[in-house]
């Protein structure tokens, strides 16, 4: 902070303390369900700058004492603890209310600009002077003895109002920047679920295909994948005769073989020529366990998890589209024990619960061993007819999430589960033209991830530009000062110093 001999001409450097009237505690009580008393503000009520007092609750509290905790019009209120320890709030206007006891309470002296104070809260400056290191962390530590020692430079009272003008005005052009900003993620998701919509119902490709008419049915190659399950279980089954000395008497043990689940096509879009609908448990692997869901009940429970280990893939790591490396993990004793849910490097994990619903993700390339929990299906496609990107792409359409939701249902929470997500129909087109579609996708996904870091970017530089302004404002650079003014103009003007010393007075 700047000494006086080092502010503009006519500032000087004050505390907090000083040109207060006061700073003050909260009342400690609970908030009332029922309609009587005063408003009861919390730390809680304020989220983002904005108070709806529609929603905050009311206090009882004696008639007599109303008057220590009543909030007033420009009255600035600080959190004292928790996540937002430090933030300040400037009441503008408010209902009959008091304020709670992790608030603090400071009133500005009226022959000071509240705004201006206000202001300063938001500064570098002033969130400098609250923090104290911590094993080298800078944690803000806010209290009324810390508020009344913070050091604040102090300009002319009607310099104070040309700064308040001025940041005002130059922070709603930043605020109408924002909001511009604010509404383009919603218009790249848009874009990219557009994207989705005409990767999966062929729109993509159109050009593709009329260059590549001879590519192989997609309905001829899945009919070979589902032969060949077939053909594994039998060996499978034939295998275990075996091995117990036995020989099957005739073809009957053949009719307990469980076909993959099917689909009913009759409500489904007509798609592509050589395209076809198949269900994710057609599609799936051969392997035993190429499509699964995690263990229930008792099987994993809070205390089975460890500070290190193989890891659980939970919903929290489920993105749309993307993985989310959260990390939780298990003993390898346990895991061992639950290597049935096991999921592995690029398979897909499909979750079940939350919005949206069905999501599904990939594996990373470098994972280690891991196991899915309940609520997330582990699948790994049968190579040969389904790219794995495609089948993300398919499953994270809004018309198979508004397909899938619409077939269970529910009421209330929406939960799949394996049945559902088995039996889940995709558009699924030749492997090569999977391939090719997933290609161009990932060239538009790309440009919607720039515009994405460009905007990222930006909101940053707003930010930025919001504190270069305070900064400006709160060392006389962003307005002229009252002293220049003054000489312009060829008058007097009362400097900060005679300002500060009649509050004093009047203290």
């Amino acid at each position: 902070m700047p000494q006086n001999s080092e502010l503009p001409e006519g500032w000087i450097q004050s505390t907090i303390n000083d040109i207060s009237d006061e700073i003050k505690y909260g009342y400690t009580a609970s908030a009332d369900k029922n309609k009587v008393g005063p408003h009861f503000l919390r730390i809680t009520d304020i989220q983002n700058d904005f108070v709806d007092w529609n929603d905050v609750p009311f206090c009882s509290i004696k008639e007599e004492q109303i008057s220590k905790y009543k909030l007033e019009s420009g009255d600035i209120v600080f959190a004292r603890t928790g996540a937002t320890t430090g933030k300040s709030y400037l009441i503008s206007s408010c209902p009959d209310s008091i304020f709670a006891s992790y608030l603090i309470r400071l009133r500005p002296n009226r022959n000071v600009n509240q705004k201006f104070m206000s202001l300063f809260f938001s500064t570098s400056e002033y969130w400098t002077q609250i923090s104290q290191n911590i094993s080298g962390i800078a944690q803000p530590n806010c209290n009324a003895t810390k508020l009344k020692e913070l050091k604040i430079p102090l300009p002319p009272l009607a310099e104070q109002h040309r700064i308040v003008a001025a940041i005002e005005a130059l922070f709603a052009r930043l605020d109408a920047a924002q909001a511009r900003l604010d509404r383009v993620p919603g218009i790249v998701q848009q874009f990219r679920q557009a994207v989705l919509a005409a990767a999966c119902e062929g729109r993509l490709t159109e050009d593709w295909r009329s260059e590549n008419p001879d590519i192989t049915d997609a309905k001829e190659a899945v009919g070979n994948i589902l032969n060949q399950k077939r053909m594994a279980w039998e060996r499978e089954q034939i295998q275990t005769f075996q091995d117990k000395g036995k020989t099957p008497k005739n073809s009957k043990w053949k009719e307990k073989y469980r076909e993959p689940k099917g689909i009913e096509i009759s409500d489904l879009p007509i798609v592509s020529d050589k395209w076809t609908w198949a269900s994710i448990d057609q599609v799936s692997g051969i392997e035993a366990n190429s499509i699964t869901d995690g263990p229930f009940g008792s099987n994993l429970k809070t205390e089975h998890y460890t500070d290190s280990g193989p890891r659980v893939i939970r919903l929290q790591n489920l993105g749309d589209g993307n993985f989310i490396d959260v990390k939780s993990h298990i003993s390898t004793d346990h895991f061992t024990k639950l290597k049935k849910h096991q999921v592995f490097p690029k398979d897909l994990v499909i979750g079940t619960l939350g919005d949206p619903i069905p999501r599904a993700c990939q594996i990373p390339d470098d994972f280690g061993p891991a196991i899915v929990k309940a609520d997330c299906i582990r699948l790994n496609p049968h190579q040969e007819i389904a790219n794995n990107k495609y089948v993300i792409f398919a499953i994270n359409t809004e018309s198979t999430r508004k397909r899938m939701v619409e077939s269970i249902h529910g009421v209330g929470r929406a939960r799949l589960n394996l049945s559902n997500i088995k039996s889940l129909p995709i558009p699924l087109p030749p492997l090569s033209e999977q391939d090719e579609i997933v290609h161009r996708a990932d060239a538009l996904f790309a440009l919607a991830d720039q515009i994405e870091a460009r905007i990222t970017a930006a909101k940053e530089r707003t930010e930025t530009l919001r504190q270069s302004i305070l900064a400006q404002a709160f060392s006389g650079q962003l307005v002229s000062t009252e002293a220049e003014l003054a000489r312009r103009e060829e008058r007097e003007y009362e400097p900060a110093s005679v300002l500060l010393e009649r509050i004093k007075a009047k203290k």
